[in-house]
């Protein structure tokens, strides 16, 4: 009776560590197959399994990690941060270049799903690309309509806060 129950233990411990391997090499290969360096992307390190390049940027120097890898990889490279690949442009020219003739295709935000249940993508602060444009230039063209940017609307501010502080001296503080 005790060899039976030793057998099957050993069968239960082999196939939990079989499970484990499975779980480990399912995970890897789905992380890899998910987070590959997209074909279009620049060159870059290589990127650890789950966490991507988080350990090989020093929190305390990264300006000096990020000019040492633009040494090794040129002024326009990627690394990915997590789950999420982004692209390092290094030197002004590179910048400056990117910003003047691709900024239409530089302006959107990083989504956070939290931020977009609460805020459903709108409003000028959280959204991003047309419906952005569309709010901003809403909300300058009203606020220049009552006067954003003019010196008209500084003596009523200045009528009004004048009042609201006699206001205060009556009632003493």
């Amino acid at each position: 009776m005790d060899s039976a129950f030793s057998v099957i233990g050993s069968y239960v411990n082999l196939d939990f560590k079989g499970l484990l391997l499975f779980t480990a090499v399912f995970i890897l290969t789905a992380d890899y197959i998910k987070n590959r360096r997209p074909a279009y992307f620049p060159p870059g390190p290589w990127a650890l399994p789950l966490v991507g390049n988080i350990f090989s940027v020093d929190q305390t120097k990264t300006h000096e990690i990020l000019t040492e890898l633009a040494g090794k990889y040129g002024n326009v490279y990627s690394l990915r941060m997590g789950q999420n690949w982004m692209v390092v442009l290094n030197s002004f020219e590179v910048l400056k270049d990117a910003l003047v003739t691709q900024g239409d295709s530089l302006v959107d935000r990083p989504e956070f799903p939290l931020q977009d249940e609460v805020t459903c993508g709108l409003g000028v602060v959280f959204s991003n690309g047309s419906i952005w444009k569309e709010q901003r230039r809403f909300a300058l063209s009203t606020l220049r309509y009552f006067g954003l940017g003019k010196r008209s609307l500084e003596p009523v501010i200045l009528d009004e806060f004048t009042h609201c502080a006699n206001e205060f001296r009556g009632n003493k503080g």
